[in-house]
């Protein structure tokens, strides 16, 4: 496998990370502005950023970014 099928991997890999931990923390925040917050904006918004972050530090990992 040449380098750029590695990359195009890594890409794709990192992309669909984003997308599932961001829409999993936009449920949760979602859930949590219902039931516990009273329809609030902030949990939502920190949710997606805890999701969001997380998926940046696996990113992170995954092109070896710190070893540089």
């Amino acid at each position: 496998m040449d380098s750029k099928e590695i990359l195009a991997q890594k890409w794709d890999k990192t992309l669909a990370n984003v997308l599932v931990k961001s829409g999993l923390g936009l449920t949760i925040g979602i859930g949590l502005s219902f039931i516990l917050f009273r329809r609030q904006v902030w949990p939502v918004a920190l949710s997606t950023g805890f999701g969001t972050g997380m998926a940046y530090q696996e990113a992170l990992v995954a092109f070896d970014i710190r070893k540089q």
